[in-house]
């Protein structure tokens, strides 16, 4: 009988194999990359930034979606190719033929990915001189209430801009002053490419970056260096500025062409040994707040949860040979308690799919419900109101949207004189709508933070009947 109890004599851990891959790769030294030959000329508020490899449908698809929104916002794409082939590059070139302001850089396929990022860092074919710098994932799609939260501040003095979807703590739209404090509560989100942008003369400019790569540009912290990048950076300027801007869940969404990330197979690897290595590399400013930092990015960021544990176990990319490997080390790296984690490691596949889809059930028929107690309320009303005006207001439009059922428009404690329509429909503000009308409905189309204090404006007012306080989940 097999054993599960201790470490197969034959297993190959996964820091092996994670280094071993790094050194078959024979990747190339970022400083022999040939200077693109592009001199600048003139200023852009921001370029998007596009790293890429053998994605021609998903570049295309990101293209056709998003050209025209992200002209209207006045910003410019670029897109990195490193693919060895010419599909990126024809698909890019056929958009080119309708807006001037895509761009297509080609990248040396031997050039670690984390690598070419640093060379967007460094300004690498830049046609302009920008105000921000976002550099996005190909396969992430935000959705227009991030990009709208966005265009306010691309006129800020601030360092960095950070967008969240997974706003897990609650901490809602913050300012930070403290590097310490914006690494302690931001720093295990900032693993995500287009979790933040960067303003170009304080972030880009002034860097060392040969010291940058010589500290970071190992396999142990390449997967992470622009964490290196990011917290090393900030203690050198001035006065660091930043601002978390929190989004719904639904605020962010991936291509219908991507299955899996890149690193999946080396997810223990990536994020239970490379992860925490880089975050103790960082200057000890941050001794005090780095084991927070790491233990939240197994907490929150989808990656080491229960839900992925399964659907690696299902996959057979985890097992008991990996709960052993790191048993030393899970407490620092995830909330799961051991005999849970020992527990997935130990199911077989078939079970382990099993549980994963019945708590996916569950969400389902939790949702269905809230969705059924949603249809019972409108019938009750002849006029019905959104109120907010952000993503989650937009998402409860698209739900009366397909009930077939009417909606008078948005409504916002304050009006934004800038905001007179949201989703083809007026927004009012709360003094212009007549809610003593006992046929008249209000649908709280907030996440939990907001409504809380939306509630207690409504009680101040004396409304106390005809709202939909429920939080339906995405």
């Amino acid at each position: 009988m097999k054993c599960f109890h201790r470490l197969d004599k034959n297993y190959v851990s996964t820091v092996k194999i994670g280094l071993q891959r790094y050194y078959e790769q024979d990747f190339m030294d970022p400083h022999n990359v040939a200077p693109s030959g592009i001199n600048m000329s003139g200023e852009g508020k921001l370029a998007i930034c596009i790293p890429t490899y053998k994605r021609a449908d998903i570049v295309g698809e990101l293209l056709d979606e998003y050209m025209e929104i992200y002209s209207a916002l006045g910003a410019d794409m670029y897109i990195y190719d490193s693919s060895e082939d010419g599909f990126t590059e024809s698909v890019v070139k056929e958009f080119q033929k309708n807006f001037s302001n895509l761009f297509y850089v080609k990248m040396p396929s031997r050039l670690h990915s984390n690598m070419k990022v640093y060379m967007i860092f460094q300004e690498y074919g830049f046609r302009k001189e920008y105000q921000y710098v976002w550099v996005c994932s190909d396969s992430i799609r935000w959705e227009q209430n991030v990009l709208d939260a966005v265009a306010e501040k691309l006129n800020s003095s601030l360092d960095m801009i950070v967008v969240n979807y997974r706003d897990e703590e609650k901490l809602g739209d913050r300012y930070y002053e403290s590097p310490f404090v914006f690494f302690k509560e931001c720093g295990w989100h900032l693993t995500l490419y287009g979790a933040v942008l960067l303003k170009a003369d304080t972030m880009l400019k002034n860097v060392n970056w040969n010291e940058l790569m010589e500290r970071y540009n190992i396999p142990e912290r390449v997967n992470h260096s622009h964490l290196g990048f990011y917290f090393e950076h900030i203690l050198e300027l001035e006065q660091f500025s930043a601002v978390h801007l929190s989004f719904p869940t639904g605020s962010l969404r991936s291509s219908k062409f991507k299955d899996f990330s890149g690193w999946r197979k080396d997810t223990f690897f990536v994020f239970g040994y490379c992860f925490p290595h880089t975050i103790h590399a960082l200057p000890s400013y941050y001794n005090k707040a780095k084991k927070t930092v790491i233990l939240k990015n197994g907490k929150y960021a989808d990656i080491l949860n229960e839900r992925n544990l399964l659907t690696l176990r299902e996959d057979k990319l985890f097992d008991i040979n990996i709960y052993w490997e790191y048993r030393s080390k899970w407490r620092g790296l995830t909330d799961l308690p051991l005999w849970k984690i020992k527990k997935i490691a130990t199911m077989k596949p078939k079970k382990a799919k099993k549980k994963r889809v019945k708590g996916s059930l569950w969400k389902h028929v939790k949702r269905e419900w809230q969705m059924l107690q949603l249809k019972h309320f409108v019938k009750r009303y002849a006029v019905i109101y959104i109120y907010g005006a952000g993503m989650c207001a937009v998402r409860y439009s698209g739900y009366l949207e397909k009930m077939g059922v009417p909606y008078a428009g948005f409504v916002v404690t304050h009006k934004d004189e800038n905001k007179e329509e949201l989703n083809r429909h007026p927004v009012f503000s709360l003094d212009e709508i007549d809610k003593k009308d006992e046929k008249t409905g209000i649908i709280l189309g907030l996440n939990p933070k907001n409504k809380k204090e939306v509630m207690e404006e409504l009680q101040k007012r004396n409304i106390k009947k005809g709202i939909f306080d429920k939080y339906i989940i995405a």
